[in-house]
């Protein structure tokens, strides 16, 4: 399907906003918690919450560039937009039950080897070392609970 690049801007960006409205049901069953006390859905809904506004001001931006779109018409996604629209979905379809330490670990290799061409091995000693350094501040420094996932529900 060929449209112009704005209408593709918007499809994507309608998307990602119903994608973050989705996790954001998901995260809420998990228990969001207080402020002074959050529950382990409180990260999960705070990014779902950014996800759903971003592709929100992506798709009004989009429309509103389509007024003065002159470009040719083009797929409505390229290859990498694709790829990353994938793993973004399969994030937020596994992250209640993988887990933050295995999504987050799985996610961010894969990003970084399929989108930002990283050699394997050292896209699997950053996705590690940026993994542990979110978990230290998230669940160690701030004390909010990420969900734990099958892997490590005792």
């Amino acid at each position: 399907m060929k449209v112009r690049l704005s209408q593709g801007d918007a499809i994507i960006g309608l998307i990602l906003c119903g994608l973050g409205l989705w996790w954001l049901r998901m995260s809420l069953t998990l228990g969001v918690g207080t402020w002074a006390e959050p529950g382990p859905g409180f990260f999960p809904a705070a990014i779902s919450v950014a996800l759903a506004v971003g592709g929100l001001g992506c798709a009004i931006r989009a429309l509103h560039a389509r007024a003065r779109d002159t470009a040719e018409a083009r797929p409505w996604i390229e290859g990498r937009a694709a790829t990353a629209a994938v793993l973004i979905v399969l994030l937020c379809a596994f992250f209640s039950i993988g887990g933050f330490l295995l999504c987050a670990l799985l996610f961010l290799f894969a990003m970084m080897v399929f989108i930002g061409d990283i050699k394997p091995a050292r896209a699997g000693l950053m996705s590690v070392a940026i993994t542990f350094v979110f978990w230290l501040v998230f669940e160690r420094i701030l004390s909010l609970q990420l969900p734990s996932g099958i892997l490590f529900a005792s």
